[in-house]
C-alpha cells in the first residue's frame, strides 16, 4: 500500500495525482472481527496511533457491539 501510494505522488505529469496525491488517498482495511486481522496489521495500525489492543469492548451498556471503526485523519 505505501508503496503504491508513493508511486502516485511521483506521478507529476497527471492532473489528478502527483506531488499531494497521498492526500487523495484512503486505505480501507476491512475484517470480520479484530481476532481475525493479521497481527502485522495490527501492529502498524496501532503504530499510527489508529488502534490499541484492549481498548474496543465486545459488550456497551450489555448490548453487543457489531462494529468498531478505527479512523486516522491528518
Amino acid at each position: 500500500v505505501i508503496k503504491n501510494i508513493e508511486y502516485m505522488n511521483s506521478r507529476s505529469s497527471s492532473k489528478t495525482w502527483g506531488k499531494e496525491a497521498w492526500k487523495k488517498i484512503v486505505v480501507c482495511i476491512v475484517s470480520d472481527g479484530r481476532a481475525k486481522i493479521n497481527p502485522r496489521t495490527r501492529a502498524v495500525l496501532a503504530a499510527m496511533g489508529v488502534y490499541q489492543d484492549g481498548i474496543a469492548k465486545q459488550q456497551v451498556n450489555g448490548e453487543d457491539v457489531t462494529a468498531h471503526i478505527y479512523e486516522y485523519t491528518t
